[in-house]
C-alpha cells in the first residue's frame, strides 16, 4: 500500500493527536497512533483508554484500497518535524509491517503493528441527548473556564468543565471551591434543560483543534458517563464526571454595589509588579481603595520586602480596604479580552466579581473571587 501526504499537515495532526497518549499505558499499544487508510482519506486515531480521539486528512496517489495499522507516535513525529514544506510519500508493506517513508533527500523505515489489535471504540447504548453548539462560542466557554478548575483530584467534580443547558441560554462554569469563573450565552438556545461536567484533557484537546473564529456547529451526543463529539473533521469519544456540581449561583453574590472601572492591562502590569515582592507562598496584596486611586500594596516580612504601587480608576462606592491574592487576579485578568474591566466589591467577606467592561451582546462573563484576611 502506498500513498503521497502533506509532510506539515501529517505532522500538524500528530502533534494534536499525539496529546491524547499518556506515558505509562496498561494496553501498551495504546503508545501508539491508529493508521487507517480508507479510499482517499488517512484517518488517525489516539487513545488514553477514557478519551479517544479522531482526525482526518486527505492523501494523494492511492489506489483506492484500505489498510489498518499502529505506529509508535515518535517513531513519525519527530522525524516529521524535521521535513517541512514537502510531500512525503509513505510505502506500507502489509505482510512484514515495514513503512517506508521517502522524502526529497532520503528515505527512512520502522516496524508497525497491525491496527486489528487497536482497542475499538465502546458501545454506548444509552438514548443520547444531542445538542449542537457554535464551535466559537464552545471555545469561548472554555477559554473563560478552565483556568478556574482544581488541579487536585480530591474532588474530582471540580477538576472539569460544568456545562449548564437551559432552553434560553448555556453557561460554562470552572471552580476550585475559591475561585469561580462563568461564561454565559444567551444567542445559543437549544430548547433543552441539561447539565453534564467533562473532564479538562478533552476541553484542551478540542480548544488546540478547533478555529477562534468558526461559528460551524459543534455536535455533541450525552450518554449519561460519555461524550460524543464531532465536527467536519474531528470526532472524539471522552468520559464525563460523574457527581453532583456544586450550586454555583448559591455562592454568587447579588448585590455588590462597589464598582472599580480600571484599564485592564495597567491594573494587571500593576498587578504583577507589586506581586514580585509579596510571601510567594501567599501572594497577598492588600487593595486600599477611594474615588480615583486604587492604593497596592504587597510586602514579604520574611525576606524584609515591599512594594506598592497606585492604579488610577474609577471607583463607585464607599472607600474600602480589601485583600487579595494576586496570582487569582492575574490569571483572570491575563485572558479577559477587554480594555478595560469591572471589579464590584461588596464588604470584606464577600466575593469580588471581576467582569470585561464590555461585552458582546448575549454573553455574560464573570470571575467570583474571594477576599483573604491581610
Amino acid at each position: 500500500m502506498k500513498f503521497r501526504i502533506s509532510s506539515d499537515s501529517l505532522y500538524a495532526h500528530l502533534l494534536q493527536i499525539s496529546k491524547v497518549i499518556v506515558q505509562k499505558n496498561s494496553v501498551p499499544i495504546l503508545d501508539s497512533v491508529l493508521f487507517e487508510l480508507k479510499g482517499e482519506q488517512l484517518v488517525l486515531t489516539a487513545s488514553d483508554g477514557e478519551t479517544r480521539l479522531v482526525t482526518r486528512l486527505d492523501v494523494e496517489d492511492t489506489d483506492g484500497g484500505q489498510m489498518s495499522l499502529a505506529i509508535k507516535n515518535k517513531m513519525l513525529l519527530d522525524p516529521l518535524k524535521e521535513i517541512p514544506g514537502q510531500t512525503i510519500s509513505m510505502t506500507v508493506d502489509e505482510e512484514t509491517m515495514l513503512v517506508k517513508v521517502d522524502y526529497q533527500n532520503g528515505t527512512f523505515s520502522f516496524k508497525a503493528q497491525s491496527g486489528e489489535t487497536y482497542p475499538a471504540v465502546a458501545e454506548l447504548k444509552e438514548e443520547p441527548v444531542t445538542i449542537s453548539i457554535p464551535q466559537n462560542v464552545f471555545l469561548a466557554g472554555i477559554g473563560y473556564t478552565i483556568n478556574a478548575t482544581s488541579p487536585e483530584d480530591a474532588r474530582p467534580i471540580t477538576t472539569g468543565i460544568h456545562f449548564d443547558v437551559k432552553p434560553e441560554h448555556i453557561t460554562f462554569v470552572g471552580t476550585d471551591g475559591f475561585l469561580l469563573s462563568l461564561y454565559k450565552n444567551t444567542n445559543v438556545k437549544l430548547g433543552l434543560d441539561t447539565t453534564f461536567t467533562f473532564q479538562k484533557k478533552p476541553a484542551l484537546l478540542l480548544r488546540g483543534l478547533l478555529a477562534k473564529d468558526e461559528t460551524a456547529p459543534l455536535d455533541l451526543k450525552i450518554y449519561g458517563t460519555h461524550a460524543v463529539i464531532k465536527t467536519e473533521n474531528v470526532d472524539m469519544v471522552c468520559r464525563l464526571i460523574e457527581g453532583k456540581y456544586p450550586n454555583y449561583l448559591a455562592v454568587i453574590p447579588k448585590f455588590n454595589q462597589n464598582e472599580i472601572i480600571a484599564d485592564r492591562v495597567q491594573f494587571l502590569s500593576a498587578l504583577r509588579r507589586v506581586s514580585m515582592f509579596t510571601n510567594q507562598a501567599f501572594n497577598l496584596i492588600s487593595f486600599d481603595i477611594s474615588a480615583e486611586r486604587l492604593h497596592l500594596k504587597g510586602n514579604d516580612m520574611d525576606f524584609s520586602t515591599a512594594a506598592e504601587e497606585q492604579v488610577p480608576i474609577s471607583y463607585t462606592g464607599t472607600p474600602q480596604s480589601v485583600s487579595f491574592r494576586s496570582t487569582q487576579l492575574m490569571e483572570i485578568l491575563g485572558y479577559l479580552n477587554s480594555e478595560k474591566i469591572s471589579f464590584k466589591l461588596g464588604d470584606k467577606a464577600t466575593p469580588g466579581l471581576l467582569s470585561p467592561f464590555e461585552v458582546e451582546d448575549g454573553e455574560e462573563i464573570t470571575s467570583l473571587v474571594m477576599p483573604l484576611m491581610s
